[in-house]
């Protein structure tokens, strides 16, 4: 792995980059975007998979998270919409580019995909696209409320300078894992950025983007799913699903919703086997 940074319009995003361009005139990239409260070296051993498989793979470090520039004129999702781009920009030799996000991650290469045009393709792990579900349909309506009070616990608990109470709260919710199981360093880092995951959860809890909106990418996408993540962000998955035509939904067994963390191998396969799909001549 190697780390670069980059300049952009806004500042300097820290970029971290596995392999090396091979095949053809123009490499095939995949760009990686991590969840919020984590960074590139989470997703580091799906990277190395991928790049096993002799892609390129390059992962920014999303706005404000490590030496990546924080956008606070902006939205979060709008800022790291911003960090996506400008990494697709400079990916390097005008190759075709799929983007993969994971959970904030796959929110925001949706987002892109939509006012990016050198996106060829989309492969994204339970985006936390939470505008797609519809508070009239019973599942949905369960979903949304289990979301709710996870954030409601997150914020309010920040707010009431509480933050490890709350942090922890919304990882042993969403990270398959009890708080008191991480190292330390680890807890203390996401203590320390409690005040930026409320923002990010603030924003994202309230997306009211519906799922017909995403039916404006063009490019072939990807929806994954593990079968022992949350109900919302499987049910996320179908309603992104059926809005988007030609799309193909994979369940990968076994896995949850950090499943491109804890099962990298399963999840790389997927989406090098999509990749390799759409582009075959690489």
């Amino acid at each position: 792995m190697a780390i670069a940074m980059i300049r952009a319009e806004f500042g300097d995003v820290e970029v971290h980059g596995w392999g090396e361009q091979t095949g053809g005139e123009a490499a095939a990239t995949i760009v990686l975007l991590h969840a919020a409260a984590s960074s590139p070296r989470a997703l580091g051993r799906l990277a190395q998979q991928l790049s096993g498989d002799g892609w390129r793979v390059i992962a920014p470090a999303l706005a404000g998270y490590g030496a990546t520039a924080g956008l606070a004129d902006r939205d979060p999702i709008a800022a790291h919409v911003a960090v996506a781009r400008a990494v697709i920009a400079q990916a390097g030799d005008g190759g075709p580019v799929t983007l993969v996000g994971h959970s904030m991650g796959g929110l925001v290469a949706l987002r892109t995909a939509l006012v990016e045009p050198r996106v060829a393709a989309v492969a994204v792990y339970e985006p936390v696209a939470f505008g797609v579900l519809d508070p009239s349909t019973e599942p949905d309506a369960i979903a949304i409320a289990w979301d709710r009070r996870i954030a409601e616990t997150l914020m309010s608990r920040v707010d009431a300078g509480e933050s490890e109470a709350g942090v922890a709260a919304f990882v042993e919710a969403w990270n398959e894992m009890a708080w008191d199981k991480l190292p330390e360093p680890v807890r203390a880092g996401l203590v320390a950025a409690a005040p930026r995951l409320r923002r990010e959860v603030a924003t994202v809890t309230v997306d009211a983007m519906r799922a017909e909106a995403y039916a404006a990418i063009r490019a072939p996408v990807l929806l994954l799913r593990g079968d022992r993540s949350p109900l919302a962000v499987r049910l996320i998955a179908e309603r992104l699903h059926a809005a988007l035509p030609g799309s193909r939904l994979e369940t990968i067994a076994g896995a949850g919703h950090m499943g491109p963390v804890l099962a990298p191998g399963a999840i790389a396969a997927a989406i090098s086997s999509f990749a390799a799909r759409t582009f075959p001549a690489r």
